[in-house]
């Protein structure tokens, strides 16, 4: 199910600390379903994609963490709002404060997920520039239960 045991505990992390917000333990929470993504890196991305996306769901509430926002939101997923959900794709938006070399802006992304091929579009545009930075890959659903071990 898994690529590998630490997806899976990005997976789960995401979803248990922020879906739930602390609310419930993990032995109540319920099961988290999501999606693995693979991006195959690009010129047109410019390294602002990261190769692996994942998006933990519960109800209308998206988790989304990647090496990005690992790195730059201090190790904690951030929250995709659902902008459309159909029974042919879902599209995803999300903000990420990023700063370099002294400077900063608002990293706005956006991925559309095409549900029957698992195709995923993933933008990315910076606050107040035109520039458009995209690359393309797929994803595998996945599910999972804090608390709960199981194979994978």
């Amino acid at each position: 199910m898994f690529k590998s045991a630490v997806v899976k505990s990005a997976f789960i992390c995401a979803a248990a600390l922020f879906l739930t917000a602390g609310s419930v333990s993990a032995k109540t929470a319920p099961e988290f379903t999501g999606y693995e993504c693979s991006i195959k890196a690009s010129q047109a991305g410019m390294g602002w994609i990261a190769p692996t996306i994942i998006f933990a769901m519960q109800g209308d509430r998206v988790a989304v963490i990647d090496g990005i926002v690992h790195a730059k939101n201090n190790g904690k997923p951030v929250e995709a709002t659902v902008v459309e959900q159909t029974d042919k794709k879902l599209v995803l938006r999300w903000e990420l404060a990023l700063s370099n070399r002294g400077q900063s802006t608002i990293m706005r992304y956006r991925a559309v997920l095409f549900h029957e091929t698992g195709k995923i579009t993933v933008d990315a545009r910076p606050a107040g520039y035109d520039n458009k930075l995209q690359d393309r890959g797929t994803c595998q659903r996945i599910t999972a239960k804090p608390g709960k071990k199981s194979k994978g």
